[in-house]
């Protein structure tokens, strides 16, 4: 999984499960690998296995929360986001949830709760840059382009090396150019 080698990483997984079965990690893993893939009704299935064996698994939670925002189904996307954020049992799951959640506001065009969601995984874990990119988003958006212009430099200046900082840096090039985002 974190040499982005998703296929081998589900083949190696479906090892894994046949050797240990029902191990929550493992699933877990796999589901991640099929979500990584685009395989979202596999992984979803994964999660939910996981799920009904850990309910306060807020990881699987989330990842759930994030094949609903992809898949469209927004309800159930804050459904399951807010509860990984209301269990509030692994940092990593809590920042992701705000993240996610912010996405899902966003792609719904409601954009001073996505702001909200976004201003509180910035500041739950300030080197997610992508964060950043999205607050921006989010501002420019809602008319609030001196907002957006802050976010993207503050993005950028987080981590210039990082894809997201040099999308950062990107998009204000482009309003800079008098292009759209």
């Amino acid at each position: 999984l974190s040499l982005g080698d998703y296929e081998g990483a589900e083949v190696a997984l479906h090892r894994a499960i046949a050797l240990s079965p029902n191990d929550p990690q493992s699933e877990g893993l796999l589901g991640w690998a099929q979500m990584l893939q685009e395989k979202y009704d596999d992984a979803l299935l994964m999660f939910q296995k996981v799920l009904i064996r850990e309910p306060v698994n807020a990881l699987a939670r989330i990842n759930v929360g994030y094949i609903c925002l992809k898949k469209g189904i927004f309800g159930e996307a804050i459904e399951h986001l807010s509860k990984a954020i209301r269990l509030d049992n692994d940092k990593k799951a809590t920042l992701y949830a705000h993240f996610y959640l912010g996405l899902v506001y966003l792609e719904r065009d409601m954009f001073e709760d996505a702001q909200t969601f976004f201003q509180k995984a910035i500041a739950l874990g300030p080197n997610l840059i992508e964060a950043y990119y999205e607050l921006g988003r989010a501002y420019w958006f809602n008319g609030r382009r001196d907002e957006a212009l802050q976010a993207w430099r503050e993005g950028f200046a987080q981590n210039k090396f990082n894809p997201w900082g040099k999308k950062c840096a990107e998009v204000l090039r482009q309003v800079e150019e008098g292009r759209e985002p």
